[in-house]
């Protein structure tokens, strides 16, 4: 299930595993005896994205969300899962933005701010991982997620876009001397998550990266 039926499906499944209750967002649907039980992959997906590109986790962290959709909710689930110290959400509807915040009532402190605002800007600098969950950047005439100068070296910047392998938006971050990741590491993870899930067996996760890679680029 992608973009933009991860909460729209809800209503149509008999149950939600725990992550995809907390999320409120479904990615992966198992029919078992004609019971539809939904499940989230994504957060499993940008976890080992993370480890296996940057060797950090989220935890003691700032971390800076773009976009306030299902990727972001599991962005947000994530970062409240392995303990990030900080969390800012940046949307261009602040009210999405908090909403999203309000959902995930925790010990970790989440900020929101605007798009390409001042605020938003501050939010960014002070962060050490920034991750882009908003389809900017899927075409080359689209606007960077957020002002170039929100970022500065040695920051880890992950783009959850894997089509192209690298945005303007990774470009610029990489000009800058960031650390960059694309999400095709994230994507291949959440579906061999999905995979185990229907098959209870264990994927091939080297091949089915090798062979998305070969069929994307």
């Amino acid at each position: 299930v992608t973009v933009p039926y991860k909460k729209e499906i809800i209503p149509y499944l008999d149950e939600m595993d725990e992550h995809a209750c907390r999320m409120r967002s479904v990615n992966t649907v198992c029919n078992s005896g004609d019971v539809l039980k939904g499940y989230n992959t994504d957060f499993i997906g940008l976890r080992r994205a993370i480890k296996n590109h940057f060797r950090i986790t989220l935890k003691g962290k700032d971390v800076c969300i773009i976009g306030a959709g299902g990727a972001a909710a599991s962005a947000l689930y994530l970062a409240v899962m392995e303990g990030a110290k900080n969390v800012v959400i940046i949307n261009r509807t602040l009210k999405k933005a908090k909403d999203l915040a309000g959902c995930f009532k925790s010990a970790v402190s989440i900020h929101t701010a605007g798009r390409n605002t001042g605020e938003a800007r501050q939010y960014a600098l002070g962060s050490q991982i920034i991750i882009n969950t908003t389809s900017l950047g899927l075409r080359a005439s689209d606007a960077l997620p957020l002002r170039k100068d929100a970022l500065r070296k040695g920051q880890y910047v992950m783009d959850m876009i894997y089509n192209p392998g690298e945005t303007r938006w990774l470009q610029k971050a990489k000009e800058k001397g960031c650390h960059t990741a694309n999400g095709l590491e994230m994507l291949v993870h959440q579906g061999a998550e999905a995979f185990r899930i229907w098959t209870g067996k264990n994927p091939p996760v080297q091949y089915m990266k090798e062979s998305a890679s070969k069929v994307i680029y």
